[in-house]
């Protein structure tokens, strides 16, 4: 009896390791006959782990599908998921140029400008006469991501000087951080200000490239000494944009111009610093700058 139970047991072995020695090329083509979706479906309906060979191909395939599908609707988790499986490919192989290739190319439509960069360096160390640079335009992939501007009236009252920061970019669309400071002192107006605005901005493309609609929400902090009254407040305000922007991705000159209503919230100190609302002020500005990587 026990020489039974060990035969069997050996038996079940041998088929089991046998299975586990599939090599996903024996199937690949056939996989690939369907269209996109059902191949998506058909790999993912796989066990991986029966396959012992080329599994490096089958997060390549996998990668590739979700890539295709971006081109419609253009919904970059796609391209997210297909770099998920070149990950996955390259962890199997790490300098599996395929892989490496369309690493590079979702990076790209990502607007990764770093990423895309390094996974086109990694291919041209396998293929040193490659032209890869005209599949991944990484010249245009590379957004200069810092601005400098002045705007006139605008989220500040008067003026104000600015920084910002693109910190995220997702294909066309766009998201900015905004630091400011303006200061005046003016006798004739009977008043001296300070002021600190931030806001963060939705860039959507819109006509030809480097036009753009802009949305923003911000904050405004300020103190101002009134000399007639011979006190001190401290105000913040809540912003709001929308407008132009005019932007390229490469650098250069930048302006903008948009409606900026504000609504005041006061903080007087001659209230004991109790907080009052003020009026909804409908206002405008304009700014011009150097954007720079």
């Amino acid at each position: 009896m026990r020489r039974i139970i060990l035969c069997i047991v050996l038996f079940l072995g041998c088929v089991s390791v046998k299975a586990q020695q599939r090599d996903y090329l024996s199937i690949r083509d056939s996989l690939k006959s369907v269209n996109t979706k059902n191949w998506i479906g058909a790999l993912n309906d796989l066990d991986t782990f029966s396959f012992s060979k080329n599994i490096h191909l089958y997060y390549t395939d996998l990668g590739m599908a979700y890539y295709s599908l971006f081109e419609f609707p253009r919904d970059s988790a796609y391209l997210f998921q297909a770099v998920s499986n070149f990950q996955r490919a390259l962890y199997h192989i790490t300098m599996h140029d395929e892989a490496i290739q369309y690493m590079a190319m979702a990076y790209g439509l990502l607007g990764h400008c770093d990423e895309a960069k390094r996974f086109i360096n990694l291919y041209k160390k396998i293929h040193p006469q490659s032209n890869i640079e005209r599949v991944v335009p990484v010249n245009s992939i590379c957004i200069q991501r810092n601005t400098v501007f002045l705007e006139v009236l605008g989220t500040a009252g008067l003026y104000s000087l600015n920084y910002e920061k693109l910190i995220r970019s997702e294909y066309k669309i766009k998201h900015a951080a905004r630091i400011g400071f303006s200061y005046f002192d003016i006798h004739a107006l009977d008043l001296a200000s300070a002021t600190v605005p931030l806001s963060y901005s939705i860039l959507f493309p819109i006509a030809k490239r480097n036009h753009y609609l802009e949305i923003a929400l911000g904050l405004e902090f300020s103190r101002s000494h009134y000399y007639s009254l011979d006190y001190t407040a401290n105000y913040i305000s809540n912003s709001f944009r929308l407008g132009y922007r005019y932007q390229k991705k490469m650098g250069g000159a930048f302006y903008n111009l948009g409606w900026t209503p504000s609504y005041l919230v006061y903080i007087d100190k001659r209230m004991d610093e109790v907080f009052y609302y003020g009026p909804l002020y409908a206002w405008a500005g304009f700014g011009v700058g150097y954007t720079f990587k």
